[in-house]
Order: C-alpha cells, then structure tokens, then sequence
C-alpha cells in the first residue's frame, strides 16, 4: 500500500535522528488502540516511534513487532526496517534468510533501498550463494531508482574492484550522478579521486580542490580535511601550512573527530619554533579524546607517562598498531613470575567488513576465548556483534594472536574466560579497528 505522505515524512524525519520527542502516553495508547482495530498508518506509526526512541533489547523487540504488523498491511518500508532488524539481530533472533524475504518484499513494494541492501547480501555471501553479477544488477537498480547511498557505493565498487571490474568511467558516472543533487558527500567523493594518483587517474589537485569547496560549503568536515590535506607536502611552503591550519580550525569548529588531531599534529611539528604550540596541541588533542577519537586518547596516555609531545607523535608514527596496543593495554610482564594471567604477545588487526565500511556502518564485537599451555588461542566464539560481519571478522583475527600462556603455581596452564572487545569505526582517511582494552582471567 502507499504511505500517507504525512508518515512519508514522519519516516525522513526519524531516520535522518531529526525527530523531536517520543510518543506520550495518552497518544501512544491512542494509536495502539487503532493499530488494533487494523489502521496500517498507526501501526507504522507505532513502529517508526519504537525504532527511533528504543534503546534496550526489550524495547527492539517492541519496534520489531510492531513492523511486523505494519509488514503484514503491506508496507515496503515496514519490510525493510525488518530486513535490517533481521540482518543485525536486532530486536530478533539474527536472521539472513528472514533478512532477504523482508527486503525482496520491501523491493517489489518500490522500496529502492531494499535493492542496496539485497546487493550487498549477495556481494558478501551472506545467507546466500557469492553472486557478484546479482549484487551489482541489485545495487545498480537502486542506483538508478535515484537513491543515493547505492550510486555512491556503486561508485566505490567501480573504483576499487569490488564486485565489478575497475572500470574509472563507471564510477565517475555514479558519483557524479549523486553529485548532480548537490550532495556532500558525493561532492567529496569527486574530489577524492581527481586527487589521488592511485585511482588510475591524472592526478588534479585543482579539480580536487573545487570538488572540495563545493562540499565544505554544505559544512562537510571529511572535505574541509582533505582541502588540508591537499596543501601538505614534504616541502609545502609556510603559506600552504597555514592553508591546512586554516581548513582544519573550520573543521574543528564543526563535530569532527580527526580535525582537532591532525591540526594537533601541525603544532607539535612547529612547537620546537614556539614552544606555546606544546599547550594548543595537548588542547586540541583533549578535545579529538572528548569527541571519541582512539589515537588521540593513546597520545595523551603517553604524554601522561612522561613522553613529550613530539616524542609521543613520533612513536605512534613509527610503531605498528599491534605492538602499541599490547604494550599500553597489557604492559610488561616478567615471564618467570608464579601467578600471572596470559599476556599478548602478538595481536593480529582486524580486517574492517567491506559492505560494513561502504555503508558508513560502525560497530563492535565481543569476543570469548582460552588461551592454552602453549599460548595458542582455542574455543573463541562470538559473544556479542552489533552485525554478524562484524564477529565474524573479529573471530578470526583473534585466532591469530599468540600469548604467553597463563601461570599458575610456577606452570603453564589453560586459561579460560579470556574477553575482548574489537570496536570498527570510520575515520576520514579510512576505516579502522580499535581493540580496546580486554580482560583476561586465569
């Protein structure tokens, strides 16, 4: 059934996390009472109120039924709100066959969303067959339906080889398409690849830089970095630095986490010249920290032990992720002490979920696992995974680490209830995988 166009915006407006409060009370039991008595509208209603404001598993399971209902009038969105439920195990027991019935329902209701998302179940084999031609027919209808998020990540696939053959002209095609709507992000997506060599294009740091204004103008912090990025050079002059300082202040004001970093950077390279730029950088790096930023709370735990600043951004520069991360989580241990829990000595990174990272999609895992006599791990399994791909990517990176096994009384001995958390997040240059923290238990 079509969707009364009041709902239509109800939708836009809960999923962009504009919405203002949650249903109260007296309203929720209004409409309840209509959904009961068959209203599609409030039904839906119901569900987009659920969605937005539920934060706890009972309160998922909530929305999950109440699209359910709405599914059951008929509703595309409704089928595609479950398909996501179903794909993630959220509010319902995690699902890729139920995922793929919810979206090929919500697609022949006109839903060009649900196209994207069938596409990428096929790109990655999950709860089907590997189909790289049906992924990229999927994606590609989605992408001419209009939708944006398809045209960009069709985009990247033609860029990159993912899916399809690199083939530039293709993806040119996608990213323009999107950017005919005047859109941000695919407005920096053009000036990323007029920018980089390793695109298989002639590299126009002009060009990159018009593509660039034109989304920092919609206040997109991701270009106003890259415009930094493009006047940083081995021998940039002391005008071009004070080019990307200026970018990067604009894109600190903003909400961006890497800007108040690489800015940080600027200063602690001149601080040698003016020793006040010690104080701005720990400053700036305060606030990447209070805004989520990982590298930016490792500096400062650093900075804390007594390294300087410099010191500390020359370390993080020059040390693998992996042994920075077993020294600051675990420390040094001696090896002959009697009693002691089993300590990484090699840490394996993560690889970030492909269709997770062209979605923008974060998240995290939990992972259980013991650590044998030998330092091996064995028994892992996947506690908790805000996406199934996500797991699964930090399973198998954690049978790669190895420990110095456990002690007890003098001996080597198997080690249970060994945690980790692995959290995935984007960045501006990349996507990332931060294991953060664990605990281990002899």
């Amino acid at each position: 059934m079509k969707i009364n166009p009041v709902f239509a915006l109800w939708l836009l407006l809960t999923l962009s996390g504009t919405a203002g409060e949650p249903l109260a009370a007296p309203a929720r039991q209004q409409l309840e009472n209509e959904a009961l008595a068959g209203s599609a509208d409030a039904t839906l209603e119901l569900a987009l109120d659920a969605d937005e404001f539920g934060k706890t598993s009972d309160q998922r399971a909530i929305a999950a039924k109440w699209y359910q209902l709405a599914a059951d009038h008929h509703i595309g969105v409704a089928h595609l709100r479950l398909g996501k439920f179903y794909e993630t195990g959220d509010g319902v027991p995690q699902d890729f066959a139920q995922a793929r019935t919810h979206y090929e329902q919500a697609a022949a209701a006109g839903q060009p969303a649900a196209h994207l998302q069938l596409g990428i179940l096929y790109l990655e084999g999950w709860g089907v067959p590997i189909d790289r031609t049906r992924a990229v027919t999927e994606i590609e209808q989605a992408a001419t339906a209009g939708y944006r998020p398809a045209q960009l990540i069709l985009s990247e696939m033609y860029a990159t080889g993912i899916g399809p053959e690199t083939e530039m002209a293709r993806a040119l095609y996608w990213a323009q398409a999107a950017a005919a709507t005047k859109d941000a992000e695919a407005q920096h997506v053009l000036g990323r690849y007029a920018h980089h060599r390793a695109l298989n294009l002639m590299q126009d740091v002009r060009l990159a830089r018009e593509w660039y204004q034109l989304s920092a103008e919609q206040d997109y912090g991701n270009s106003m970095i890259a415009m930094a990025a493009t006047y940083m050079r081995p021998d940039a002059t002391a005008v071009e630095i004070d080019l990307a300082k200026q970018w990067l202040e604009l894109a600190t004001e903003g909400s961006s986490k890497e800007a108040p970093f690489f800015l940080a950077a600027i200063y602690a390279s001149q601080s040698v010249d003016n020793p006040a730029y010690d104080a701005k950088a720990q400053q700036l790096l305060h606030l990447a920290a209070s805004r989520g930023l990982p590298q930016a709370v490792e500096l400062l735990d650093f900075i804390a032990k007594g390294r300087t600043l410099r010191d500390a951004f020359a370390y993080v520069m020059a040390t693998p992720y992996t042994t920075r991360y077993v020294e600051r989580y675990f420390g040094r241990h001696s090896s002959t002490a009697l009693n002691r829990p089993p300590q990484p000595i090699k840490v394996a990174r993560t690889l970030f979920p492909t269709a997770l990272r062209m979605q923008k999609m974060e998240g995290e895992a939990l992972i259980e696992f013991t650590v044998d006599s030998t330092g091996r791990v064995r028994n892992a399994k996947v506690v908790s995974a805000t996406h199934p791909a996500f797991g699964q990517c930090a399973l198998q990176s954690v049978y790669e680490w190895r420990f110095d096994p456990g002690m007890k009384g003098g001996h080597r001995v198997n080690t249970s209830r060994v945690q980790v958390p692995v959290y995935f997040r984007i960045s501006t240059a990349t996507s990332s995988v931060d294991n953060t923290g664990g605990t281990v238990n002899p």
